[in-house]
Formats: C-alpha cells, structure tokens, sequence
C-alpha cells in the first residue's frame, strides 16, 4: 500500500506529471487499495492536476479534504 500526501502541495512543475503518474501505473501499485492519495484545501495548481490523472488513470482512493 502507498500512501501519497498532496494535503500541502502549493504547485510546482508541470512536466513532472507524466513521469509521476507512470511511477502509481505499476501493477504492484495500481490496484484496489494500493494506493490512496490525501487531499486537502491547501492541494493547488500542479498538486490539484496530478490528484486529477491519477484519479482518471489508476485506481486510487482519493481521501481527504476537497482541494
């Protein structure tokens, strides 16, 4: 299980999303309660785009706090 916490996650680098996101794609991640990613009011820009691909493209659980 993978716990990824974007609660305080201001922005950042855009192009650093595709190789993120392909890092949670891995079977031993992607799977039912494999991964949860923790959001909080204080997920913005970058933080609040990589929650929104990994929500479209693996099966986290999105927990938390809407951004």
């Amino acid at each position: 299980m993978v716990i990824l916490d974007v609660r305080h996650n201001f922005g950042g680098e855009l192009t650093a999303l595709d190789p993120i996101v392909a890092l949670f794609k891995d079977p031993a991640v992607d799977r039912p309660n494999g991964l949860f990613v923790l959001t909080g009011r204080n997920t913005f820009s970058a933080g609040s785009l990589l929650v929104a691909r990994l929500d479209r493209d693996t099966q986290a659980e999105i927990v938390g706090e809407a951004m």
